[in-house]
């Protein structure tokens, strides 16, 4: 059982903190040390990994089991610039926008241990604006059962068909930093939420041919990252 710890963050990056946490779909570990409140989980597939963090004020060090779910149902339409929450006794009290809500603690023996931080070479980094990266993947999404990215020598297109219809959106990204071309398919299902909750933040994103796709997200006063394993071997 932890100690009593008190915790403040603000309301809006905690609220996209917690959407990406979502992202996973299931309970995860929540750290909270050094004022900075983060996770790293995997979806129950292992398909994703998603890393978020946030600043906060705590009084002490923590560590939790989290359902986001439940954090984003209680906390979302109210009006607050801050949310407040102590951990005492084995149970949780939230308190934001004039509400006190508590629930019984989870103990991070009950969730899946964090996954080891992944060591991957990526030979194409690029960088793109949230918004356009939300629009072409929202777009290309409506077409195929898997998303392409291609990294053609400083170009960087996404595309996607089916049998009657195919899409090409070229995306406005950084400087050429390689004059390889690259090409690795992506399953919308898990790339079309990511794109929902990056739009008004900056990306980096980082790739290869037939290896996992990287975004590094950064604004609101938070920054995450989201790796999704690529789809093998299918036209």
């Amino acid at each position: 059982m932890v100690d009593r710890v008190e915790v403040v963050v603000d309301y809006k990056p905690f609220m996209q903190f917690l959407k990406f946490a979502n992202l996973v779909g299931m309970e995860i570990r929540l750290h909270i040390e050094d004022n900075i409140m983060w996770f790293r989980a995997t979806d129950a597939a292992n398909v994703q990994m998603v890393y978020a963090d946030v600043s906060c004020t705590a009084n002490g060090e923590l560590v939790m089991g989290f359902d986001p779910s439940w954090w984003l149902d209680k906390l979302s339409g109210l009006k607050s610039d801050t949310v407040s929450f102590r951990v005492s006794n084995g149970e949780v009290i939230l308190d934001a926008g004039g509400a006190k809500i508590s629930t019984k603690l989870i103990e991070p023996e009950m969730v899946r241990k964090d996954p080891k931080e992944p060591k991957l070479d990526f030979p194409a980094v690029y960088f793109v604006d949230g918004g356009e990266f939300y629009r072409a993947v929202a777009l290309a999404s409506k077409i195929g059962d898997y998303i392409e990215f291609v990294y053609d020598r400083g170009k960087v297109l996404v595309k996607s068909r089916n049998d009657i219809e195919k899409v090409e959106i070229s995306l406005t990204a950084g400087e050429k930093i390689s004059d390889e071309v690259y090409m690795t398919k992506i399953n919308p299902e898990y790339l079309l939420p990511v794109a929902k909750i990056v739009r008004k933040m900056d990306l980096e994103i980082k790739q290869g041919t037939n290896i996992p796709l990287e975004i590094f997200a950064e604004g609101n006063d938070m920054a995450a990252d989201v790796i999704t394993a690529p789809i093998i071997g299918e036209d």
